[in-house]
């Protein structure tokens, strides 16, 4: 569930749409007081390490982000989990390397998609940022 932005290019015609949010039916939150309820998880040591280091943190899942290709320009979609403690997010992502190019990706969190100045991959022209919809 977000809101669809639409990057385009008014030089080039090129666009791209990235549906920001969370993915699924409804947004998971994991605490210290429910991380045994992943007791069957791989990921769980690492919960368990997390947790050791910031106990009032918590982790999102499947949150999608916009990501820019530090090498060729191009954006893509990835999606990943949103750790939060002490006011900061990391993120953890799922995969960390440009599907064009295999270069490494610069990420945005939602809040930044409409306040930051991306370029075109195609041409450098500044792209226009405009909400294209709402999915769920």
């Amino acid at each position: 569930m977000g809101v669809i932005y639409q990057l385009r290019c008014e030089k080039c015609d090129y666009k791209f749409e990235i549906f920001a949010g969370y993915v699924g039916f409804q947004r998971w939150v994991i605490t210290n007081n429910n991380k045994d309820n992943y007791l069957d998880k791989d990921f769980y040591e690492d919960l368990k390490i997390f947790f050791s280091k910031h106990p009032t943190g918590e982790i999102r899942h499947w949150i999608n982000y916009l990501a820019r290709c530090v090498d060729c320009g191009e954006y893509e979609t990835v999606k990943g989990w949103s750790m939060r403690f002490d006011e900061k997010r990391i993120p953890i992502l799922f995969k960390d390397s440009c599907h064009n190019c295999g270069g490494m990706l610069e990420l945005f969190y939602e809040d930044e998609i409409t306040s930051k100045v991306f370029y075109c991959p195609n041409c450098n022209a500044e792209l226009k940022v405009e909400l294209a919809g709402i999915w769920d």
